[in-house]
């Protein structure tokens, strides 16, 4: 018996094997194929992509432009607000004394005339209100200087050098110029002053000068400061501050005053302006300042944001007004297209999740479908999970799992009537697989002796029970042993061995089957004598030799079958073993055309003599062990068997 296993293991491992190879066949050639349950979610995942992402980075592109269009309005409002109070305090004053110096140059006006004189610069200095004092220097360098009130001064003993530098610019000719700031001395304030000459007949005849307090510019930097929560500044040459909200203190004045020079971005007590320009780094951008300029400076770990620009004040005047703040304060708006980034790509990869799990959702049906279909071509008709989609609310899969269920009831009951292996034998084969053709083969036919007597005055139930009982073992023994079952005869069954699949060993498949059935039923059949109650036996008789296999019949009803002179040895083999006594329960007759092809060392054997035109045959099994004469049956030759 384990020969026997290891053949019928190595026989189905063989179909198999035929099966993959024709299923590879079919599909050489095919392009590469794909789960649906993997092909539904990447489709859908790329069609997601392609719709979404370009709108995402055109969102993340346009998001930043604008946030950088938003940071450069606000930088250029921020420096405009910054230079506006300085330009509305400059520039009418610079026009004004060019406006003055020209009168006194037509001679209408006379420095002169002390009377006249002084009310025309009270007049300058109430259309001025930024101007803290006037002043005249002669040629010879002799100053003049009118307080705010309006009163002439005395003249200050200091700054000869300063009034002879202004007299040799203006000599060099051009138009008025504002001066680099300085620190008073007389007011103990930071000045900065505008000086316009005074030409008759091209010749350089004075120079008329007005003074600006730097401290009314750092009370408007503490207001816009306060507004917009920067830190505004004037300073000049890169280094002195000109213009501060620190600088409205009376403490910090009172230190330039004690220090007779202009406090410096170190000196000032700002710590971040005083590190305005180390560790710098550009602003960077795709939108620059349009009216301004600016950088980043690291100050003790944090970022800071300068913004500046340089006043257009004529002169030698290098100042540039400008604020800070921190980078931080504009981190939010820098975000913003990161923001808008990340919450597309969030939004796109939940669209991409609901999607697959979607495509998942749809591709289940279709895949229980398709493994269901697989399932019916290997003759697996389970339903297989079917019945859940029957009650989908898609139309079509619910329509579709009833058509398969339909489809799976039916192949079960139709299953019944047809030799499943040899269908799968034929399918593995080929379309010509079933045409008719002659071949070597084992034919078997098995009879339930007593069958008659059994079933007379029966129910049918009962009838039917037992054949299946005695059937329900006998199947599975021939399917194993390589057999196909043609057909039932009633009270029996005729097989076959080598078809469609040739069989070299058809003979010893066919004699290991009926030696397996006369085994498993003996007992049964002897458990049933022993009882007492009405019992059949078992004759089985086995031929080998040539025969015509293949579909024959007519177009309504075909049958795969065997016919020709073998079946009908076959049949009358069966029918010699009637003479063996009754006390056999199963009894098995060959033919010397079966011991030909097989041997069966090990196994009882008794010849029989068949008569006409049967001639000797074989006992195999418990029927070789019988007494060695049994008398025929009346009115034909005698049989005998022998011991062997």
């Amino acid at each position: 018996m384990l020969v026997h296993d290891k053949v019928q293991t190595c026989r189905k491992r063989a179909l198999a094997k035929e099966r993959m190879t024709a299923r590879t066949e079919s599909n050489a050639g095919a392009p590469k194929r794909w789960a649906i349950g993997k092909f539904l979610p990447v489709v859908l995942a790329l069609l997601i992509l392609a719709v979404m992402l370009p709108v995402i980075i055109v969102g993340a592109i346009a998001a930043r432009e604008v946030t950088g269009w938003l940071l450069r309005d606000r930088g250029d409002l921020l420096v405009e607000s910054v230079v506006t109070p300085i330009e509305r305090l400059t520039l009418p004053v610079s026009q004004q004394i060019d406006a003055a110096a020209s009168t006194i140059a037509t001679g209408i006006i006379s420095p002169d005339n002390t009377g006249e004189f002084g009310a025309f610069v009270r007049g300058l200095l109430a259309a001025s209100p930024g101007v803290s004092g006037i002043a005249l220097i002669g040629t010879d360098g002799s100053l003049r200087r009118w307080n705010r009130s309006g009163e002439e001064a005395l003249a200050e003993a200091t700054g000869d050098a300063y009034r002879q530098r202004i007299l040799e610019l203006m000599k060099e000719g051009g138009p008025g110029r504002w001066s680099p700031p300085a620190f008073s001395h007389v007011t103990g304030e930071i000045i900065f002053t505008y000086a316009a000459p005074i030409r008759r007949n091209n010749e350089l005849i004075g120079v008329l000068s007005a003074f600006m307090l730097a401290r009314a510019l750092s009370e408007d930097l503490a207001d816009i400061g306060k507004q917009f929560d920067v830190t505004p500044f004037v300073i000049a040459d890169r280094e002195y501050v000109i213009a501060h909200p620190a600088m409205i203190s009376r403490e910090l004045m009172k230190k330039a005053v004690d220090d007779e020079q202009l406090p410096t971005i170190k000196t000032l007590g700002d710590p971040v302006l005083a590190h305005m320009w180390d560790s710098t780094s550009p602003l960077g951008g795709s939108s620059p300042l349009r009216e301004a300029t600016g950088h980043r400076a690291n100050v003790d770990g944090t970022s800071y944001t300068f913004i500046y620009r340089k006043l257009a004040l004529p002169g030698q005047a290098d100042m540039m007004a400008g604020f800070y703040l921190p980078s931080s304060a504009t981190q939010g708006d820098r975000w913003l297209s990161a923001t808008v980034t990340g919450v597309g790509l969030a939004l796109m990869l939940l669209a991409i999740l609901a999607a697959t799990r979607l495509a998942r959702g749809l591709a289940r049906p279709i895949t229980d479908f398709g493994a269901a279909s697989r399932a019916i071509g290997e003759f697996d008709f389970r339903e297989r999970g079917l019945q859940q989609w029957e009650h989908s609310r898609v139309e079509e899969v619910a329509e579709t799992a009833a058509a398969m269920r339909r489809t799976t009831r039916a192949l079960t009951a139709f299953e019944r009537y047809v030799p499943k292996s040899l269908v799968r034998q034929l399918l593995s084969l080929g379309s010509d697989s079933s045409r008719p053709v002659r071949r070597d083969m084992s034919v078997m036919f098995l009879d339930l002796q007593g069958y008659t007597r059994f079933a007379k005055d029966r129910p049918a139930d009962e009838v039917a029970n037992y054949l299946d009982a005695i059937f329900s073992k006998i199947g599975p023994i021939i399917e194993e042993n390589s057999g196909t079952i043609d057909k039932y005869t009633g009270d029996g069954l005729m097989a076959f061995w080598g078809a469609p699949v040739p069989d070299e060993d058809h003979a010893k498949h066919a004699v290991a089957a009926a030696l397996t059935i006369s085994r498993e039923l003996t007992p049964y059949i002897e458990q049933q004598r022993l009882a007492g109650v009405d019992y059949c036996r078992i004759r089985i008789g086995i031929h080998s030799g040539e025969a015509v296999v293949g579909d024959l019949g007519y177009g309504g009803r075909i049958n795969y079958t065997v016919v020709g002179d073998t079946v009908n040895m076959a049949k009358r083999t069966e029918g010699a073993g009637r003479v063996v006594p009754l006390e056999v329960a199963v009894v098995v007759v060959v033919t010397p055309a079966v011991l030909e092809r097989t041997s069966v060392d090990g196994v009882p054997r008794a010849p029989l003599e068949g008569g006409e035109p049967l001639g000797q045959l074989w006992l195999l099994g418990d029927a070789a062990k019988v007494v060695d004469s049994v008398p025929l049956p009346a009115k034909k030759p005698s049989s005998r068997i022998k011991r062997h």
